[in-house]
């Protein structure tokens, strides 16, 4: 034991020697904490006000506080840390700290308006400090002041509470890596293989929601240099994320391309701009989304009140992890997604194929009589598609077919789905469409292939029309097999005169559908 403990009375040890086990035997840091200021209020019988004001990263501070004779209130508690963080202002500077000496406190002048609140004419501030970290201040205040051997118990206590602060600190340390490796590695096996990405971004905000408070979350896609999509949304209001509709925006000028250009995460970001979905003057976390160092998209989390996430209560690391994860898992749905759908696909015209819909029809005309609105089928049927093969050449025949498909695409909304039905026959599904809207695409289609040729190798103009049948749910059919049966009749009656378009159950086709058991 140090030479200026040697005059300690035996009590004075025995107390010294007790309070210390008690210390260094604390289980984490938090019990060191409330243990501090009882602790020196016991070691120092003349102390009428004891406290820890404990020092966060980045200065943040919180107060620990025991007074003798007198209660704080949790309101003049706050009013007293608030006074106390001024007054030590200049300790809680890390070089300024460094400097003072460990092993004894420091004399600190009260201030006048302080001095009734605490009830102390003297305050002694104890820097505490192990291996060049700073846990924080430990205070005591008297009527009188401290003779020397009440500063060296001061002292020592101090370096004791330092010690046990760093045991505690350093323990908790390896107890949050081992859980965080835990939790990273049951994210990790539980989405490995994931194959839908509407349900692994839901898993991954439930997860991201243990950690941070979330009620706004955006998953962006970048297709190209210049421009990225809004895919999913997700919002405390909604069971599930939502798939949103590709519109495209510009990166230029945006917050995607801050996280572009800084290919790191960013927590309310100083710079202007907005991003879709994403409410104005929310708190803000931004995630770049990368993989083999390619960045692929940004996950924007958001909580509604501002400053909510801070550099010092978002655990970013672990977030940024988790997003690591993510990232591999989600590229791996969208390549699923994209199989799926080329399977889907036919790519010699550019649209769904005859299984999809096949597929399809029955699926949205439930989802029509579940909802209660209507679905428009339109068959599409290429004039003389022989003839074509036959006077030119099979070639010429697909390139027609192709121009045929793109025009009908560029006809319709961005929720309807065209299909190449047969050799040269599409079908368009048109949910929630009116019959006048359906007269009028169907019209729109007819007129727009009549009047664009189809250019040549040689520039030469080559014309085609199509013959055009449509029915409507609910009024021309119950179900899809009627409906498909209704569509079909119509263009066999409007391929009698060609290039036109009939729809549904008109007069004109009682005659056809008796012939065809209709």
């Amino acid at each position: 034991m140090e030479e200026s403990l040697i005059s300690l009375t035996d009590t004075q040890f025995n107390k010294l020697i007790t309070l210390n086990g008690v210390i260094l035997r604390a289980v984490s840091s938090g019990v060191i904490f409330n243990l501090a200021p009882s602790s020196l209020t016991e070691l120092l019988n003349n102390l009428t006000f004891s406290a820890f004001l404990r020092v966060e990263p980045g200065h943040s501070t919180e107060l620990y506080a025991l007074t003798v004779g007198k209660n704080i209130t949790s309101v003049r508690l706050d009013w007293l840390r608030g006074e106390l963080n001024h007054l030590l202002k200049s300790h809680l500077d890390g070089t300024r700290l460094s400097s003072v000496p460990q092993t004894l406190p420091v004399q600190v002048t009260v201030p006048s308006a302080l001095k009734p609140e605490i009830g102390v004419k003297w305050l002694y501030c104890m820097p505490v400090i192990a291996s060049n970290r700073q846990y924080g201040l430990l205070l005591g205040g008297s009527l009188e002041p401290l003779e020397e051997i009440e500063l060296r118990l001061f002292g020592a206590l101090g370096s004791t509470i330092a010690i046990g602060l760093e045991n505690t600190t350093r323990m908790e340390s390896l107890q949050y890596d081992a859980a965080e490796t835990a939790y990273l590695n049951q994210i990790a096996a539980e989405i490995t293989d994931s194959l839908d990405l509407q349900e692994l971004l839901q898993y991954m905000l439930t997860k991201l929601e243990n950690i941070i408070s979330i009620s706004h979350a955006a998953l962006f896609l970048l297709l190209d240099h210049f421009y990225y999509t809004l895919a999913y949304t997700s919002s405390n209001s909604e069971n599930k994320p939502r798939r949103r509709s590709r519109q495209e925006y510009k990166i230029e000028g945006s917050l995607i391309e801050i996280v572009i250009r800084e290919r790191t995460s960013l927590i309310n970001p100083a710079q202007p701009g907005e991003l879709p979905y994403i409410p104005r003057g929310s708190s803000l976390l931004l995630l770049p989304l990368i993989h083999r160092n390619k960045l692929h998209g940004v996950l924007a989390l958001s909580y509604r009140e501002p400053n909510t996430y801070r550099p010092d209560t978002v655990p970013l690391l672990l977030i940024e992890k988790m997003a690591a994860l993510f990232t591999p898992a989600m590229l791996n749905c969208r390549l699923y997604e994209e199989k799926k759908r080329m399977a889907d696909f036919d790519e010699r015209v550019g649209t769904y194929n005859h299984n999809y819909f096949e597929r399809e029809l029955p699926m949205q005309l439930d989802k029509a009589h579940r909802l209660n609105y209507s679905l428009g089928l339109l068959i599409i049927d290429m004039d003389m598609l022989k003839t074509i093969n036959s006077q030119y050449n099979y070639l010429i025949g697909s390139t027609a077919l192709k121009h045929i498909a793109e025009i009908i695409t560029r006809n319709v909304r961005r929720t309807d789905i065209v299909s190449r039905y047969g050799g040269d026959e599409f079908a368009v599904l048109l949910p929630g469409t009116s019959y006048k809207g359906l007269e009028l695409v169907s019209e729109k289609i007819r007129k727009a292939i009549c009047d664009t040729p189809i250019i040549l190798a040689n520039n030469d103009k080559l014309y085609v029309t199509v013959s055009l049948g449509a029915a409507y749910f609910p009024q021309d059919a119950a179900n899809h097999r009627e409906l498909f049966e209704i569509a079909n009749i119509a263009l066999l009656e409007s391929k009698k005169a060609r290039n036109e378009a009939r729809i549904g159950r008109a007069a004109t086709l009682v005659e056809a559908l008796a012939e065809n058991g209709g």
